[in-house]
This record gives structure tokens, C-alpha cells and sequence, in this order.
């Protein structure tokens, strides 16, 4: 693995475009200062967030930018889809999460542009953005939500270990189609009750040569058929739906989305100067 951008001469042709999942952000910034909850802290972790967004960009050598982050936690047609168990309804903030939440969402927006979700996931923005741009631009996907990975073939740069790994389409349907079967317990996603990472039906996806979607679906279909009986339909599309990330533009997604030229230094000084 390495930190350095390798491209193909076609691709280098290309401007390079960050697509910015900002959700995991307030995490990087605000950990340092979460026993610290006063205006001043806050006043930190928005510098702390630029610093941030500068380095990525820095680092991807991006030519221009596009940020989304989820303005509700619990307000997505995921939540009003599940039924099986609520839609992460495991998952708890704690009191600096809260706290820091409402200024750094809006500091995403007014600072850098990003555009705040409502109805759907900032994960589900980024894959509909990644479906727009892909053809035109040198598309680098900043993130590590594990999501991601069903797009199939992707560029993708984690700012927590600064550094950019290739997605082989293989790979990322695989792991769909694995999460299907294990389910999703981070967010409350069941998938086949009593399968879990070490599923003889996971050993089949992961072992098919050559891989196909058609043979991918019979393996876990099967699977909610024996767990589930003539209930395996109702079982199986409820995770399906919460497992699939949305990859055209829908109801949340902004009509007018616009990218962000990333401005480069006019000269070494400036550069020295880190401005």
C-alpha cells in the first residue's frame, strides 16, 4: 500500500476530484478536545477540521472538490424502511458528539461548501456523486466508511492513515453480497440471523471464480430460504434495501450540486507559509 497517487496517462489527463464523506471528520477533530466543551473547544475543532480538509486535498492533489455530511442522525429512509430492528438503533453519541455536531455541520457548510443531507446518508450522496463524475474526472473517493466497497472498482484515500488504496470490482461485490449474509450489527442490519463472518455461505461467495452477480444472489437467496422459509422474501429485501447504497440522483440529493475549484498556492513562499 502506498501514499502516492499512481495514474494512468489517461487518467492524469483528467482533473482530479476529491468526493468527501465528511461524517467520519467531527471524529478526527473533536476526539482531542471531547473533555473540553465550551466555545472556545469548539472554535478548535473547526480549525482542526480545516486542517483536515486541507490535507486531503493536499494529498490528493485535487483539482476540485465536492463535501457531503448528514444534517439528522435518524431521519433517513432507512430508518422509516426497517421494520426486522431499528435502523442503528444501537448506536449512542456521546455528550461531546452532540455537542460538537451542530457547529461543525455547519461550519462544513459555510466554510467549505458542503452540501447537508436530510432523507439520505452522506455515504449515499458520495456514491451518487462518484456515478456523475466518474467518466469525466480522475475521481478520488475520501473516506473509510466500509460502504464504499460495493461501488465495485474505486480510488479511495483515508485521511485517518493517509493513504490510498485500489478497490478491485471483484472485491467490493463480494463483500455486498457477504454483508447480505453477516448482516451490517453496526447498523442494526440483521442479515441471516446466526451467520456471522466465518458463514460456509460467505466461503461460497468469496470462492467464486469467476464471479457473477446471478451466482452471487442464488448463494444468498438460499441462504434466507433455509434460515426463513416462505418468510425469506420479506427478510431478504428489507437488508437488501438498507445494505444498498443509493447511486442516482433522488430526493435529497441537490438538484444544482456545484464542485469547489481547490485554489493553489501562487508562489513557493505562499506555499512555505502554508497559505
Amino acid at each position: 500500500m502506498t501514499n502516492t497517487l499512481n495514474m494512468s496517462t489517461k487518467s492524469a489527463t483528467k482533473p482530479t476530484l476529491a468526493i468527501i464523506d465528511s461524517d467520519g471528520l467531527l471524529f478526527y477533530a473533536g476526539w482531542s478536545l471531547r473533555e473540553n466543551l465550551t466555545k472556545f473547544a469548539a472554535m478548535a475543532v473547526k480549525e482542526k477540521v480545516d486542517q483536515i480538509i486541507r490535507a486531503i486535498l493536499k494529498s490528493v492533489k485535487a483539482d476540485y472538490y465536492i463535501g457531503f455530511y448528514g444534517v439528522k442522525s435518524a431521519n433517513t429512509f432507512r430508518h422509516s424502511f426497517a421494520t426486522i430492528q431499528p435502523y442503528k438503533g444501537n448506536r449512542r453519541s456521546e455528550e461531546w458528539q452532540e455537542y460538537f455536531k451542530p457547529i461543525v455541520k455547519e461550519h462544513f457548510g459555510t466554510k467549505w461548501g458542503f452540501y447537508g443531507m436530510n432523507r439520505l446518508e452522506a455515504d449515499d450522496a458520495v456514491i451518487i456523486a462518484y456515478h456523475q463524475y466518474k467518466d469525466d474526472y480522475n475521481v478520488i473517493m475520501v473516506g473509510e466508511d466500509k460502504d464504499m466497497l460495493q461501488l465495485g472498482e474505486f480510488r479511495q484515500y483515508n485521511p485517518r492513515d493517509n493513504k490510498f488504496r485500489n478497490i478491485e470490482h471483484e472485491e467490493g461485490r463480494k463483500f455486498f453480497w457477504a454483508q447480505n449474509v453477516m448482516g451490517d450489527n453496526s447498523d442494526g442490519i440483521r442479515g441471516i440471523e446466526g451467520q456471522g463472518k466465518k458463514s460456509k455461505l460467505i466461503d461460497r461467495i468469496n470462492d467464486l471464480d469467476p464471479f457473477t452477480e446471478e451466482e452471487a444472489f442464488r448463494i444468498v437467496r438460499d441462504g434466507y430460504i433455509a434460515k426463513y422459509g416462505e418468510d425469506y422474501l420479506y427478510n431478504m429485501i428489507e437488508n437488501y434495501v438498507l445494505l444498498t447504497m443509493i447511486n442516482k440522483p433522488s430526493f435529497d440529493y441537490p438538484e444544482n450540486a456545484v464542485l469547489t475549484p481547490v485554489e493553489k498556492p501562487k508562489s513557493s513562499i505562499l506555499k512555505r507559509l502554508n497559505i
